[in-house]
Parts: structure tokens; sequence; C-alpha cells
């Protein structure tokens, strides 16, 4: 994966960039991570969780066996999360299936 490939939804997108990018240019991908006594890192958690939406039909009809591929995809103004800002995933899908 190219650094344009990482970027590209951030360009012409300030705030967006503001919070990924610290004042050095580092990229805070958000994950939780700590490393250890023997210099290994390791990734715990997601600061933030991301449901990837572009580009999922044709990745996954690839990937899968004809009765898995993907038949509708709904979209939605905003995706249930708690305080800590955690995807409810049981909210997502009650909200997935009232639309079917």
């Amino acid at each position: 994966m190219f650094i344009n490939d990482v970027l590209a939804g951030y360009f012409s997108n300030l705030e967006a960039t503001a919070s990924t990018l610290d004042s050095t240019g580092w990229l805070r991908p958000g994950d939780l991570c700590y490393i250890d006594e023997d210099g290994f890192i390791f990734v715990v958690d997601r600061l933030k969780e991301h449901i990837k939406y572009k580009g999922v039909m044709d990745f996954v009809s690839k990937q899968v066996a004809p009765y898995k591929r993907i038949m509708r995809v709904a979209f939605t103004g905003s995706v249930p999360n708690n305080l800590s800002r955690k995807i409810l995933r049981k909210d997502l899908i009650q909200l997935a299936t009232s639309k079917l």
C-alpha cells in the first residue's frame, strides 16, 4: 500500500487531516499499541472502528463463493456507537435487518 492510497481521503479535508496527522507530519492511524521490554510492538485495540464501504462488493465477490456475495447495500447517515465511540454492532444489525 502506498502513502497516496492511505491519504487519498484526506485531500482537501482540513479537519480530517488535522485529526490524523500530528504537527510534524506523522500519521496517527488510531491503533492502540504497546512496546514490550524486548522492543516488540503489540496492537491490542482500535481507538476508532472503521467500516470500509468503497469497493466492498467488487473485492468480496472475487474472494467468496457466489452464495456469499453481497447482494444489497444500504447507506445510513450515522452508525450507532457508544460514548467511547465503539460501534454498537447489535444496534447496527437491528438497523440493517429492519430495512430488508
